[in-house]
């Protein structure tokens, strides 16, 4: 089962770069954040992860979206990912990423 409520939450999060800034450097509150906990978000606490490794994506999403999440997956795993957040927020693709976790918030949110 596909919780969308954390992944929802982690791909605006990874969206935006007015919001990683907010959370990941500036937040001094119980709204911090960090790179590790948005894509934990993702992947995790949604469970995406137990999806993928049983071969379950497509059960629960189109095939633009099983695609859009392996290469967001994918463009993730070349982020050093305990960097200074402003090295990860910084790096050449983080903006990809971005780009990547928009276009999933698009076809998830016209899905529900």
């Amino acid at each position: 089962m596909i919780e969308h409520t954390p992944l929802l939450d982690g791909l605006k999060e990874l969206a935006s770069r007015d919001l990683q800034i907010q959370l990941w450097l500036e937040s001094k509150d119980s709204q911090m954040s960090s790179f590790t906990e948005a894509i934990c978000q993702v992947f995790d606490d949604s469970g995406l992860t137990r999806a993928v490794d049983a071969n379950h994506l497509k059960k629960y999403f189109s095939k633009e979206i099983c695609s859009s999440i392996n290469d967001l997956d994918r463009r993730i795993s070349r982020i050093p990912e305990f960097a200074d957040p402003y090295e990860i927020i910084d790096h050449p693709e983080m903006n990809q990423i971005r780009l990547v976790a928009d276009q999933l918030l698009k076809l998830l949110e016209g899905k529900k």
